[in-house]
């Protein structure tokens, strides 16, 4: 889904992890992937709350997203939230 629904943005290596990779989409929506040899943190960021909404929804399936991902603040939480509760 990465690379069919985002584009590839500037990686980088040895800061945070190995390598950080980034992608973007035309929504505004970004995705940057701390991709270390045992484990992989995910940082998903929009413009507004219905963008990164409607991708949340297509990203949950993978991996274990569903279950790892969490939010730094209260909106954020509640995004999560409603996005995990649904099925």
């Amino acid at each position: 889904m990465l690379t069919t629904q985002f584009r590839s943005a500037p990686a980088t290596w040895g800061w945070a992890c190995p390598r950080n990779l980034r992608f973007e989409d035309d929504l505004g929506v970004a995705i940057l992937l701390w991709a270390g040899e045992d484990r992989c943190d995910w940082f998903v960021s929009g413009p507004d709350v219905a963008a990164l909404e409607r991708r949340l929804r297509q990203l949950l399936p993978y991996s274990d997203l569903r279950s790892s991902l969490w939010a730094l603040d209260e909106e954020g939480s509640a995004l999560l939230d409603r996005v995990q509760a649904a099925d």
